[in-house]
């Protein structure tokens, strides 16, 4: 799920992209116009169904950049060898959800992110992207593994990706070890200093619970 600007309102999108297995034909996002409080049921303002441009993808990691764009990024795991992949960017644009008359519409590849380079002392499960965030200013990004937080300077809204192994620890990339909770599949900032994080997995709490993390200067 991902939150943003969707025209003159406030939206959800609801993103349909969970493929265990990578053999989906195409994705769904649904836009729902933001309330206060939801009643039982709400008419989206929008279905759209987009494609990627080589071959069906696993994700867990959606979000909007302020200019209104909606970026994915992989769950990329190599079953065969037991490691994690770089995971790929792909690009739906604001013009595209809004006006094209395409069905489904075609995603564009801009990039990878390899964080098993940088996160090589984590095991499998640090590795593996389960949720993505893009910070208010568009110029940050917040992904979430199952064990970890990890923020990038990096403005996707550039549209372009360039090596991810260039990236300094500490300078331009921060890696937040997260408080343990079984399968961590979402993240979101609150504000430019703090984010929060959840759990799918609500059985083993009876609920799922949100944990914030506040950082320093």
């Amino acid at each position: 799920m991902a939150y943003g600007n969707c025209g003159q309102k406030k939206c959800l999108v609801l993103a349909d992209v969970g493929d265990n297995v990578e053999n989906r034909k195409d994705i769904t996002f649904v836009f729902i116009e933001e309330q206060e409080v939801f009643p039982t049921k709400v008419t989206p303002l929008r279905m759209v169904t987009a494609k990627y441009p080589d071959h069906a993808h696993n994700v867990e990691g959606v979000a909007m950049h302020p200019n209104g764009n909606i970026y994915i990024l992989t769950k990329a795991i190599d079953y065969e060898n037991n490691r994690v992949t770089a995971a790929k960017v792909f690009l739906l644009t604001k013009k595209q959800w809004q006006k094209s008359k395409l069905s489904p519409i075609e995603l564009k590849y801009i990039g990878a992110i390899d964080l098993s380079f940088h996160l090589y002392n984590f095991n499998l499960f640090g590795r593996i992207v389960t949720g993505l965030d893009i910070h208010q200013s568009g110029t940050k990004i917040l992904i979430s593994t199952y064990k970890a937080a990890i923020e990038i300077e990096l403005d996707l809204s550039l549209n372009r990706i360039q090596n991810t192994r260039s990236l300094e620890m500490g300078k331009n990339m921060v890696v937040i070890l997260l408080k343990p909770l079984l399968q961590i599949e979402a993240i979101s900032y609150l504000d430019a200093k703090s984010f929060i994080y959840t759990t799918e997995y609500h059985e083993q709490y009876g609920s799922s619970p949100l944990v914030k993390v506040e950082c320093l200067d």
